[in-house]
């Protein structure tokens, strides 16, 4: 967050603050990633596949 947000690094490094905008993109894609690999384990479970 630091060096996201802090005024010294972002000068240092060239970065910007992420808007509201990005975070709920960055979340959303978090999150259906995230539901994507839960339901393949579910899959490979329900198959007999044990070597996750």
């Amino acid at each position: 967050m630091l060096f996201t947000y802090l005024p010294v690094m972002q000068q240092l490094f060239g970065t910007t603050a992420l808007d509201a905008a990005a975070w709920g993109r960055i979340i959303a894609v978090s999150l259906l990633l995230f539901l994507i690999i839960e339901l393949e384990k579910y899959i490979l479970r329900c198959r007999g596949v044990n070597n996750l």
